[in-house]
């Protein structure tokens, strides 16, 4: 009930999140079956691809929702959105095991496969494979849903050349590779 709680948060704020939150969570459930991903944790990925962007709910409507390409203080503050997604989660009241797995997922999903992303966190040897997973589908889905600031959309093809150039870098490359 209580993840339930957090999904119904995020369809009351923005309609892309919403859809954007969808997206991710059916791209992770496809990749995690080619990556052999049993049921229960296909289920648990799915759950925490739901909640990866949580914390943007905790951020003004107008920044998240703003139909023109963010100033350098305005990605300041939408860089906050990983820490506010984990304290999001946190204040949860029953926080099982697959609710601390999305938490680790809503703070780990823009640090990159090398860790060079955000947040930054000193002694952290690598992110979690569902972080990693939702890596990649969060990245597909943004390059490839239409958004008011950007003229043009990457095809799906165009979008995994671009991610095939983060190989090793910003992405995982097996983790792709199954994508």
């Amino acid at each position: 009930p209580t993840s339930l709680l957090a999904l119904s948060t995020i369809k009351d704020y923005d309609i892309y999140l919403i859809s954007h939150s969808i997206n991710v969570a059916i791209l992770s459930a496809m990749l995690g079956q080619r990556l052999g991903l049993t049921k229960t944790q296909l289920g648990e990925l799915v759950l925490a691809a739901f909640l990866h962007d949580i914390g943007k709910t905790q951020l003004p409507d107008e920044l998240v929702g703003k139909p023109a390409a963010l100033t350098d203080d305005e990605w300041v503050e939408m860089r906050r959105h990983p820490e506010l997604g984990a304290r999001a989660i946190l204040e949860q009241q029953h926080l099982t095991p697959s609710m601390m797995r999305a938490l680790r997922v809503a703070f780990e999903h823009h640090m990159n496969y090398d860790l060079h992303g955000y947040p930054h966190i000193d002694g952290l040897a690598s992110t979690s494979l569902f972080a990693r997973i939702i890596m990649v589908t969060d990245r597909y889905d943004a390059m490839t849903t239409p958004r008011p600031y950007r003229r043009r959309n990457f095809t799906p093809a165009e979008a995994i050349v671009a991610m095939a150039a983060g190989a090793g870098t910003s992405l995982d490359p097996v983790v792709l590779r199954f994508f």
